[in-house]
């Protein structure tokens, strides 16, 4: 049976096969490791607003797959990471494809960096805030509040150290304080106090010596963020009497 299918895959032509990734593109994308083939597939997979909604046998097969792309340095990898990530649309399949994407850091924390997955996690918050139930005062999950945390942690430890923190360092810093506000939590609020008086202390240091303006900056989108959390905490606390 192996051998059939294999000679009738040694019988298509490029044009047959993308025609299949159009038609049948999950079964195709595993089965022909084509790099223009596996494109042609997410093409497909992602058009029309992710048609494909995630259920939990399509979120086993994205999980299954990716694990192989990891492993095998694929090229299209982050592209089917984002299009599970994405097109997740239950609460419970959206935070099981976030909580994926966060596990794949203690997999290979080189590629799947803090950098490297806070985009897409932030993007994903952001599209749908309101999945975490903003009605509460402590919307986020405590997985995605750890991982927060963690970001802060992060920024702080380089902020302190001899060269200072980086570009990279604050827009990921950035992309955990848009998924605090994307959600309204609150309870985060703390870590952001704790980010400002480190900056006000001078204990935070910025790489690039000599543009003290560029962190002057980043506080100040700090103490925005501070001042406009703190209004919608009084207005959510109004709002529940």
């Amino acid at each position: 049976m192996e051998t059939a299918k294999t000679e009738v895959k040694k019988t298509l032509r490029m044009e047959d096969v993308l025609r299949l990734a159009s038609r049948y593109p999950f079964k195709t994308f595993e089965e022909w490791p084509i790099l223009d083939v596996r494109r042609e597939c997410l093409k497909k997979m992602n058009e029309e607003g992710c048609i494909w909604t995630i259920y939990s046998e399509t979120a086993d097969w994205a999980e299954r797959i990716i694990d192989d792309l990891v492993k095998q340095h694929d090229e299209t990898t982050m592209e089917m990471l984002a299009w599970y990530l994405f097109c997740a649309k239950h609460e419970t399949m959206v935070i099981r494809a976030i909580k994926f994407v966060i596990g794949l850091k203690e997999k290979d924390s080189l590629r799947f960096s803090y950098d490297t997955t806070s985009k897409l996690i932030a993007g994903r918050v952001k599209k749908d805030a309101n999945l975490f139930d903003c009605k509460y005062l402590y919307p986020l999950p405590d997985f995605l509040k750890d991982y927060v945390k963690e970001i802060f942690h992060e920024f702080k430890k380089d902020g302190q150290e001899d060269m200072g923190y980086f570009d990279r360092n604050w827009h990921c810093l950035k992309r955990a304080i848009e998924i605090i506000v994307a959600t309204n939590d609150f309870s985060l609020l703390p870590e952001i106090e704790d980010i400002i008086l480190l900056f006000q202390e001078k204990k935070i240091r910025y790489t690039e010596h000599g543009q003290f303006y560029e962190r002057d900056m980043h506080l100040a989108i700090i103490k925005s963020v501070r001042k406009y959390l703190y209004a919608k905490k009084r207005d959510s606390i109004a709002n529940e009497k």
